[in-house]
């Protein structure tokens, strides 16, 4: 009662005073007139016309709901790992495709799929790899990623899934923590692997395999594995549906990767939730693009093959000139301003934006294709007893839970952003949080006391906006982490790199935000020592910078100061530098909004009750009328169909996650289930190379890498990183190694010396997989020492010196199942998928394998993802958009994957219809790509029905949609780890999922917004120190509740326990509970839909007012002759804050003056005059990340300073004229001396 909006509860106090009025003047006959006139009048209010409107997308959700709860309760019933559900598929349809690798051409039947999993579980097996041993994945998008995780999954081995961008510290550290026996990598990531061994950072003993390929310094699997037999191995009697299936490894708020505990309930819950929400059916190809390391490839990619049994379509990395023939796109990050270009330009319908994290439990999906949000939570408060995650208000100067004075988090309402927190249930698979490896980082990942004492909630540290229909919106992250290029940039992983640096004294990094550029470019600011010299430093923090970090994660601008300020405990000042920024000034808005709830009782004599009874549905009648008459009547009544959907969803991902609970049975198991089901059916084919395996060969190859690994010794719980690009080999690799309880470290591939070096080293992994494009990165880390120089190194194909080749040394080796890994259970480890988060180097997610399945599931589910789809997947496979939501399609509904190594706008369409994909993951910039290309006559033939993923702005949305006759969007909100995910179920305009605007849906997915401090980002609490939720139109952080006994709200965490610790809100709703920060700020509008609205401590402060970097961004979007752009503050000499400015790059032919023209009319027509872009840059290029976010750290640096322009025009906002001009060296002078006022 108390949760409802005031309006409502008002009507309802009013209606029953007159109720009790009517009885004790004994005039019953009037009262059928006040039911009437109740009922009329509650509808009237706000709160009910909101609710009306989002009442289909609520029923949607609450079908999704209801599916994934019976789906889970017969899976938890059934207690099988992956592997099991994995053949299923198989035997449902064993000669269709379940993977093919775009690049090469491979193509593997779920049969050929299987028996290579079986190869990878007996190989292993035979090595002595056991259930609990781990084995890093350290490999490119490849079927044999696939084939090594699943199978060793079949023996209980967890892959952890290193990023292949990872080197020297990122990568030892990601390899170590991940306590792996072995590496398996491939040709090209195994240099990179090497080079951490030879610094000393990763064993030197640490045995590495190649896939394929002979190399000196690792053992070539598909040679070893020859002769491993491609049969079922024995079953593990301790592997089921609870044991940890891998470790997907994200990056929290310190330190370095963090591998996040998949267990297989958890991985198939992604999967069948990603599927049911988005659509995904059998007959779909997922087309992946996204790194295997990833969840969104691993989990919600991959795992449609398992959950549907789709066809996957593995692409290395994303080409965007090779992707089209899509029906569905589903990942996150596609902004709402090119949303409806992006889905009407390449016939795209539907959308499925996402968010989610690979151990969170808030997690949530764009079942509507609503413009922009990544997720929707019904307005009305029941809900969040079905889905029990929810939106707390945080401070926005700290970060921290607003509390209430019983010291319980404050959720958000409609209309407000908070952190998206997830609660904890230990007890049901979707809300338990099952944490990374390491228990610290788990810890620092959950609240407690969040919405009663005693209870705990997964922190997702990602802030959302909570309209308010209930759509969510994400916002920002929470914390010093800033977002760059799509990637997390870890300030302290950045600070770290320049410490060594004698002549600095004393160094900050933070993000700045650069013109129309999404997230914010890195800034360092310093202190030098007294006569050193500039150049000098200048010259050695260049050759650091290149050298250690992914280009992404270098700062764009070096400020040096006089001093940097620190506080009283010598900690570094950030908040005037960022205000500063690299150019102007930047502002920062705090805004308190309070909501005062007041309740009645009344007594009834007890001679009227009878005549009350009687007249009860008089009353009822009458009350029921007045209630849809109100505003919030209205409302839920417009939303009913949505949550109703999304509860059904949800009770079909609870369903099939609890029976695969009950059967415990990992992931590979699952897998085998689809293999058997379907051996013959492609299940991936690799677009570049044309390599195609079948399920059966596929798991063959699993099989294959299993059994190699297991017979050298690897066993459950060990370690292997995957530092591989996408690649059959990557998912065989992975589930493979799975099989024999090796846990699968995904590696990002773009990382380099120290951050690699680190996400090696983190995972503990045993040796590395790569490729032999990535070994020679592996290898540099290595001969730096950064990582041990002894760290085995294999590249899974190609003769290399200093790697094993896989492909040789598996030659002839058994391709029969391994022997189950007894220990190995759904609740095992699968594989780390790495995030970053607020500070410090990439963390592992722990991803189990009920994380992974759970998430495939969900996905699949939601996005009514097939057997029959082919996923089309170009996002990197070491993200979990295409590891867990993109493969996860294959492993959980045995659709087919299409991989790609790279996007690609050219070939998007192209690849498409070759590959007849029905199914493609997106992220925003993907979408925006793909509309910057010509029309084309391919992007009209393809059959993509469904496009699912995160960012699809809604400024492009409808374009998106009519151009490229996309059927559906399923726009998510979901990060790796956390529990605070959602999905846009309905196809709504710009919103990644809605939160039911009425209160019970939260009891079932306790995700919310609750409010925070928009200056520190700290959750705003109330007097009980308890967060306050945000109400419909308000915007807050999206925190997701955590509960360890749910597998959707549970919070693993990441392989780092005190990374976990940093990530959980506490005291977020009651005392002792606790709540995933997803650090992401969402809007949720009244009829409860979700928009993303920034990360935490993106936006700039200017003129007294909060500037949001993604807002300005959107009104640039939908001018054509833009390629790029991003949005930043930039310090002013002498004026408070920053000031905004924009970076671009225009189309080749394109006229600047009609540009900026047009972009001057749509600025001042649209924006606020403190939010209008003063300082205009057109580059010749905008520096992008490997997942295709622009990057700002530079630009920043750069700020306004003509100097440093490189000859680049820069253009200034004349207010006076309305107009953009020529910006002079002249008027520079005059603004940085203060003569030039007029700003």
């Amino acid at each position: 009662f108390q949760n409802m909006e005031k309006s409502f509860r008002v009507e309802l106090f009013r209606i029953g005073l007159l109720g009790v009025a009517l009885t004790i003047v004994g005039r019953s006959e009037w009262w059928w007139v006040l039911a009437a006139f109740a009922l009329y009048r509650l509808m009237k209010t706000d709160f009910a016309q909101r609710a009306r409107k989002t009442l289909k997308r609520d029923l949607t959700g609450l079908q999704l709901l209801v599916r994934l709860k019976l789906e889970m309760h017969k899976r938890l019933k059934a207690n099988l790992p992956v592997h099991e559900i994995w053949l299923e598929r198989v035997k449902e349809h064993p000669e269709k495709e379940a993977a093919i690798e775009i690049e090469t051409g491979r193509i593997v039947t779920y049969r050929e799929l299987n028996q290579l999993m079986n190869k990878y579980a007996n190989y292993f097996a035979g090595m002595g790899y056991q259930n609990g041993d781990v084995v890093a994945l350290f490999m490119e998008n490849n079927i044999d990623f696939i084939a090594a995780w699943l199978g060793l999954s079949k023996i209980g081995v967890v892959s952890a899934f290193i990023n292949t961008n990872l080197k020297l510290e990122p990568l030892a550290h990601s390899i170590n923590v991940s306590k792996a026996k072995c590496v398996i990598t491939t040709t090209t990531l195994l240099l990179s692997l090497e080079k951490t061994k030879e610094t000393g950072l990763v064993a030197k003993n640490l045995k590495a395999f190649v896939n394929n390929g002979e190399v000196a310094t690792a053992e070539n699997l598909e040679e070893r594995m020859a002769a491993a037999s491609g049969e079922e191995p024995a079953r593990s009697k301790e592997v089921d549906f609870q044991s940890i299936l891998c470790y997907i490894y994200t990056s929290g708020t310190t330190g370095f990767p963090k591998p996040s505990v998949i267990k297989n309930c958890r991985y198939y819950w992604a999967a069948y939730s990603s599927a049911l929400a988005f659509g995904v059916k059998k007959d779909d190809r997922m087309y992946i693009t996204m790194p295997f390391y990833h969840s969104a490839a691993s989990m919600l990619g991959i795992g449609t093959m398992l959950s549907k049994g789709t066809t996957v379509v593995i692409r290395k990395r994303f080409s965007a000139s090779n992707f089209w023939k899509i029906r569905t796109m589903f990942g996150n990050g596609l902004r709402r301003e090119i949303w409806p270009e992006f889905t009407s330009r390449f016939g795209i319908t539907r959308v499925g934006e996402l968010y989610g994290a690979t151990e969170g439990i808030s997690n949530n999906v764009n079942l509507d294709n609503h413009v922009g949000s990544c997720g929707f939570l019904p307005i009305y408060p029941f809900t969040s007893a079905f889905y029990p995650v929810r939106l707390v208000k945080v401070d926005e100067e700290t970060g921290e839970l607003l509390r209430d004075k019983k010291g319980l988090a404050i959720p958000c309402k409609p209309g407000e952003s908070g952190e998206l927190v997830g609660i904890i249930n230990n007890k049901d698979v979707f809300r338990r949080f099952d944490g990374y490896v390491d228990k610290g980082d788990t810890n620092k990942k959950i609240y407690r006391d969040v919405f009663k004492k005693g209870d705990l909630a997964f922190a997702s540290g990602d802030v959302l906006y909570w309209d308010e229909l209930g759509y969510l919106f994400f916002k920002d992250r929470k914390g010093d982490t800033f977002r760059w290029k799509g990637e997390n940039v870890s300030t302290i992983e950045v600070e770290g790199i320049l410490q060594p640096i004698k002549s600095i004294v004393e160094c900050t990094v933070y993000g700045v935000e650069v013109g129309k550029q999404e997230g914010r470019a890195g800034m360092t600011a310093l202190q030098m020592e007294d006569g050193a010299d500039i150049k000098d430093l200048l010259s050695e923090a260049a050759q650091r910078l290149t050298t250690n970090l992914a280009s992404y994660a270098i700062p764009l601008f070096i400020r040096i100061c006089k001093e940097v300020d620190k506080t009283g405990t010598y900690k570094l000042k950030k908040t005037d530098l960022q205000k500063a920024g690299f150019d102007l000034i930047k502002t920062f808005h705090s805004t308190l909004s309070v909501q005062l709830n007041s309740s009645g009782s009344i007594a009834i004599p007890s001679q009227d009750l009878n005549f009350l009874f009687r007249w009860r549905w008089v009353l009822t009648a009458f009350a029921a009328w007045r209630l849809m008459r109100t505003d919030f009547g209205q409302r839920a009544r417009k939303t009913f169909k949505r949550d109703f959907k999304g509860i059904c969803l949800l009770v079909r991902i609870l369903m099939q996650t609890k029976k695969r609970i009950k059967d415990d049975r990992p992931v590979h198991e699952m897998w085998l289930e689809k293999v058997r089901k379907h051996p013959l059916k492609e299940a991936a084919v690799e677009v570049e190379t044309g390599r195609r395996m079948n399920f059966r060969e596929l798991n063959l190859l699993m099989n294959k890498y299993a059994n190699y690994f297991k017979a050298e010794g690897y066993k459950y719980g060990d370690v292997v990183a995957l530092f591989m690009e996408n690649n059959i080999d990557f998912i065989a690799v992975w589930l493979g190694l799975s099989k024999i309880g090796v846990v699968s470290a995904f590696i990002n591939t773009n990382l380099k010396m120290e951050p690699l070096a680190h996400s090696i080293n983190v995972s503990k992994c045993k040796c590395v997989i790569t490729t032999a494009s990535l070994l020679p990165t592996l290898e540099k880390a290595k001969a730096d020492g950064l990582i041990a120089k002894n760290l085995k190194a294999f590249v899974n194909n190609g003769d290399v010196e200093t790697a094993d080749n896989l492909e040789k040394r598996m030659d002839g080796l058994s391709e029969d199942e391994p022997t189950s890994c007894p220990e190995m259970t759904f609740q095992s480890v699968l594989c780390y998928i790495y995030t970053s988060g607020t500070t410090g180097f990439p963390k592992p997610a722990v991803i189990k394998h009920c994380r992974y399945y759970c998430a495939a599931i969900a996905s699949a589910e939601a996005f009514e993802i097939e057997n029959s789809d082919r996923i089309y997947i170009t996002m990197p496979f070491y993200h979990s958009a295409a590891s867990i939501i993109g493969i996860g399609m294959m492993v959980s509904k045995g659709a087919s994957i299409a991989i790609r190594k790279r996007f690609s706008a050219s070939a998007f369409w192209k690849d498409a219809i070759a590959h007849d994909c029905t199914c493609s993951q997106y992220i925003g910039e993907l979408c925006r790509y793909l509309l910057a290309q010509k029309p084309t006559p391919e992007e009209k033939k393809h059959t993509i029905r469904l496009m699912y993923g995160n960012g699809l702005r809604r400024e492009i949305w409808d374009e998106f949609v009519s151009r490229f006759k996309i059927k559906k969007i399923a726009e998510i909100y979901a990060s790796t780890e956390g529990n605070s995910n959602l999905v846009n179920i309905d196809n709504h305009v710009g919103s990644c999922g809605f939160i039911p605007i009425y209160p019970l849906p939260a009891a079932f997915y306790p995700v919310r917004l609750v409010r925070i401090n928009e200056e520190t980002g700290q959750i705003i609490r109330d007097h009980n120190r308890l967060a306050v939720p945000c109400k419909p139109g308000e915007s807050g952080e999206m925190i997701g509740v955590i509960d360890d006994k749910d597998v959707l709200r549970r919070f693993d965490g990441y392989v780092d326990k005190a990374d976990t610790t940093k990530k959980i809100y506490k005291d977020v709703f009651k005392k002792g509970d606790h709540a995933f920060a997803s650090g992401d700020v969402l809007y949720w509008d009244e009829l409860g839909y979700l928009y993303f609205k920034d990360r935490k401590g993106d936006t700039f402060r200017w003129k007294g007012e909060n500037v949001s970097t993604i807002e300005v961004e959107g009104i640039l979007q939908p001018i054509k002759s833009i390629v790029d752009c991003t949005v930043y503050g930039v310090e002013i000499p002498k004026q408070e804050g920053r000031a905004g400015m924009t970076a671009l790059q225009i189309a080749e032919g394109a006229h600047i003056e009609d540009l900026l023209s047009e972009a001057s009319q749509r600025f001042t027509a649209n924006l606020a005059a403190y939010a209008i872009p003063i300082f205009i840059r057109v580059c010749k290029e905008v520096d992008k990340t490997g997942s295709y976010k622009l990057k700002k750290t530079d630009l920043q640096k750069d700020g306004y300073d003509l100097a440093k322009m490189n000859n680049d025009p820069v253009y200034f906002f004349n207010a006076s004229e309305r107009k953009y001009v020529q910006f002079t060296t002249e008027l520079q002078r005059q603004i940085d001396s203060g003569e030039y006022t007029r700003i």
